[in-house]
């Protein structure tokens, strides 16, 4: 099959070689001779190990740390790296030998913080893809260990997806070294590179450098950047609270080559490499990566000790607030008034529990900035900062305002089930309009139904919600400087949507490339928003929940398991076609890129691009239970690819290429996000006419959220269980049901029908005429306007739906309860959709959104035949 030809990253040394023959201290185990050195043990000052991790002690630990057993680890007193083994790769980039973790040294007692992603090296638009590997120091010498990497130019798969066989890998012997000296904080990456022909070679030398998303990346002028770097820059830098990384050469700027899913690959070195005959004068090209303390103001001064810059002054002092309380984590910034407002940042730091902070700067003026959560930032006046100079400069801001929020519930039979769950929304100014705008940071989410955060000061309209279901609590507040403001809401569960577990089957987090969304973060808001199975498709990446579950269930002492399950799942994405499934594998680090291939390679050569039958065949292998078709008709939808364009242009499938087309998935994002025109005016067409031609699949509704205002939870897609408790559901059950359309698409209204007593997923038998029973509900904050009864795909019945309470004052959420007769001439399915008007909006819950909800279909037999005949035999 072709798909192995891909990815089949076979090394020419495995790992048991590598932990046996990686210098002299690891020969010497084999012979009899002393253990091979550990890799968790605390250094001094002049000392530098490295080795093959073998025990879990010896790996980093942090948010971003993706070590394992097998991998090499380099480190000293001050700093360490772990640069993934060759046979094992799992990071964004597609072979190993890449350094996947980096973190300051730290105390037995203080909890890693490795925040780094990954640096891949880069020759031109190509890697090096490994052929061996080799420990050439240790560093129990005392002098700097040495880890030798050897391997072929080779193309990246997904550039190699876009450009074709425009870039062909060039014939280059190649040679990567990580070096750590003793008494450093940076690890300096080596790459020595000659041609094998005659003829020399000009390349682009550096390294795709990903700080990770839970590091804020930074450049000189522009400061914290959210966009890829285009221009030459000295260093590129990420940092946090308690880490900095930062890329740079020991003199000069880096180039830029392109864009990569959001990331740029950075050029240290644009040269010429000798041919075979020049080869004892090869082209060497060095880079440094530093590791600092938190802010960058600690790795700039490594990087101006390093490139020895002496006209350096610096700007102390302490932010306390009026209450002479320190403002700790208070962020400091330091502005050239020189130099345009919007690329004036020269250094940054964060102030320490007592609320100070030092910074050091090029002499020259400045002003400084001081950022605090929940108030308006306070400037300096100007600063002058001479060489070998102190200066001082104290800030008292106000002290902080807050809101203190408890979330209660009261189940459908009128019954307080104590505290609830539920996501805290502020909109600015009382009695706000319901389509304010909701800042980010205005957000909150309440695990465990209580708690309280620092909100700024002024008026505000604040919503307690609970997701679709339940319904909402608003207050009026005015939040003071010094101040708490409390807010209790009851949110009553009004929507019975029992033997239906509500599931989101689309999502991302912070292992896309193209999401910040916080992993914990993303977690809170399904579960606030009434999500019961979140399934995470990363783009092309396995990622396992389950831990990070696990880790707020002990931070906050609440049991989140009766809330929600976890579910590793993977959106697959070559450029002209997505899709997701679920479940999938992940690796023991708790996730693993690239498992789903998506190009071919023969001879280390890119052939072409994997077409979507291979790509599913390979998923099914992995396991997955579900294949779903994202986004249809987006640029990168599976039926846009064939040629669709409804309702005007639609194909018959046996008129498709085989190459291109499979019916291998089993459910059709009908819903995504906050597309519900696309969904009634493009994606219903779509799927009638996939009916109609007799291929049935699971329409579903799906967030395909990618951060905190992507509603999460909008749309979704109500599965039949035999359990209402997620802690409890049958997996298997559900993705059964899923297939078997024993589902409904839920974006705010909930609909389902029965025909002749039978539900979707169903074939009835039935002639003459009989009844469809239809019950339409939404929460009494929920606008909705009309029903439409489909018949094979066309609108044979529209129905309004009450106002909240109007039909059944007990029942709020009951909007519709009615049967309607119907006459089949031949066999027809049919299905039911309702939605709001066009202006009709969730805001502030689901901001942006229209509501809508969908049945899926019911097949009748009215011919007697045992079978269903579609429309267009």
């Amino acid at each position: 099959m072709p798909w192995t030809k891909t990815y089949k990253l076979v090394a020419f040394v495995p790992i048991l070689c590598l932990c046996l023959s990686c210098g002299e201290s690891q020969q010497e185990a084999i012979d009899g001779g002393p253990e091979p050195i550990r890799l968790d043990e605390i250094l001094s000052t002049g000392e530098v190990r490295a080795g093959v991790i073998s025990q879990n002690s010896e790996l980093l630990t942090g948010r971003e740390a993706h070590g394992w057993l097998g991998d090499f680890k380099m480190y000293n007193d001050r700093v360490a790296f772990i640069i993934e083994n060759i046979d094992d790769p799992r990071g964004w980039g597609p072979f190993g030998g890449t350094v996947l973790d980096a973190d300051r040294v730290r105390a037995a007692d203080e909890a890693g913080e490795e925040l780094f992603q990954q640096m891949i090296p880069m020759i031109d638009l190509a890697t090096i893809k490994p052929t061996e590997a080799e420990l050439v120091a240790d560093g129990s010498d005392g002098q700097a260990a040495v880890l030798r990497i050897r391997g072929i130019h080779h193309g990246v798969p997904l550039v190699d997806g876009f450009v074709g066989q425009a870039l062909l890998p060039k014939d280059l012997n190649i040679t990567h070294e990580y070096i750590l000296a003793p008494d450093v904080s940076y690890l300096k990456i080596r790459t020595t590179v000659f041609a094998n022909g005659a003829l020399a070679e000009s390349l682009q030398i550096g390294d795709l450098v990903i700080n990770g998303d839970h590091s804020l990346d930074f450049t000189p002028g522009a400061g914290i950047i959210t966009e890829p770097v285009s221009d030459r820059v000295p260093y590129i830098a990420g940092f946090s609270q308690n880490v900095c990384h930062l890329y740079a050469k020991q003199e000069g700027d880096l180039g830029t080559m392109f864009s990569l899913e959001g990331h740029t690959p950075l050029v240290a070195a644009d040269d010429i490499a000798p041919g075979r005959r020049d080869q004892d004068n090869p082209l060497v090209v060095e880079r440094l990566l530093f590791v600092g303390e938190g802010g960058m103001d600690a790795c700039l001064r490594l990087l101006a000790e390093v490139r020895a810059d002496s006209d350096l002054g610096r700007v102390g002092g302490q932010v306390l607030n009026q209450n002479d309380q320190p403002e700790g984590q208070a962020l400091v910034v330091a502005h050239d008034p020189a130099w345009p407002e919007t690329a004036d940042v020269v250094n940054l730091t964060f102030t320490d529990e007592t609320g100070s902070f030092e910074m050091q700067l090029p002499f020259g003026d400045y002003q400084i900035e001081v950022r605090a959560e929940g108030r308006e930032a306070f400037y300096s006046e100007t600063l002058t900062v001479s060489a070998d100079e102190s200066l001082r400069q104290d800030f008292e801001l106000p002290p902080p305002a807050w809101l203190a929020y408890q979330c209660s519930g009261q189940d459908l039979a009128g019954d307080e089930s104590g505290p609830l769950p539920c996501k805290v929304s502020l909109q600015s100014g009382h009695d706000a309009d319901k389509t304010a705008w909701v800042e980010t940071s205005h957000l909150h989410f309440g695990l465990s139904g209580q708690g309280e955060f620092i909100v700024p000061t002024g008026d505000w309209t604040v919503t307690l919600s609970r997701g679709m279901e339940y319904s909402i609590f608003q207050q009026n507040i005015t939040t003071v400087a010094g101040d708490t403001v409390e807010v209790a809401g009851l949110l009553v569960h009004q929507v019975d949507s029992g033997g239906m577990i509500a599931a989101d089957l689309h999502s991302h987090c912070t292992r896309s490339a193209d999401s910040k969304y916080d992993i914990k973060d993303m977690i809170a808001s399904n579960m606030c928003e009434g999500v019961e199975v979140l399934v995470v498709t990363d783009h092309d990446c396995n990622t396992d929940f389950t831990p990070f579950v696990q880790e707020l269930k002990q931070e906050l002492d609440f049991d989140l398991d009766q809330y929600i399950r976890v579910v590793t799942g993977n959106e697959i994405s070559p450029s002209f076609s997505h899709s997701t499934a679920f479940p999938m594998p992940t690796h023991p680090t708790g996730w693993v890129y690239w498992q789903v291939p998506l190009v071919l390679y023969e001879d280390n050569v890119f052939v072409r691009l994997l077409r979507i039958p291979e790509i599913w065949e390979r998923v099914r292998e992995l396991g997955a239970r579900v294949i779903n078709v994202a986004h249809p008709l987006s640029s990168a939808g599976y039926f846009n690819h064939l040629g669709f364009d409804p309702p005007e242009v639609m194909p018959r499938l046996d008129s498709l290429e085989a190459e291109k087309f499979s019916t291998d998935f089993d459910t059709m994002e009908l819903l995504n996000s906050r597309s519900t025109s696309r969904m009634l005016d493009k994606n219903l067409p779509l799927w009638s006419n996939l009916n109609n031609q007799g291929l049935f699949r699971t329409a579903v509704g799906v967030s395909d959220s990618h951060h905190r205002l992507s509603p999460a939870g909008f749309g979704r897609t109500m599965v039949l269980s035999s359990v209402d408790q997620p802690s409890q559901i049958d997996l298997q059950e559900i993705w059964q049901n899923l297939i078997g359309r024993r589902a409904m698409v839920a974006g705010g209204i909930f609909v389902s029908i029965e025909v002749a007593g039978k539900s979707p997923g169903d074939l009835v038998s039935a002639s003459g005429s009989f009844d469809i029973h239809l019950q339409v509900q939404a929460a009494d904050w929920v606008p909705v306007a009309e029903l439409q009864l489909l018949a094979n795909g066309e609108s044979i019945e529209t129905l309004p739906l009450a106002e909240a309470g109007q039909l059944d004052p007990d029942q709020p959420a009951l909007r519709l309860d009615t049967t309607v007769s119907v006459n089949p001439s031949l066999d027809t399915w049919y299905a039911a959709i309702a939605s709001g008007d066009e202006s009709d909006r969730l805001d502030p819950v689901f901001t942006g959104t229209r509501p809508v909800g969908m049945t899926n279909a019911v097949q009748v037999d009215v011919d007697g035949n045992g079978k269903f005949d579609h429309l267009q035999p």
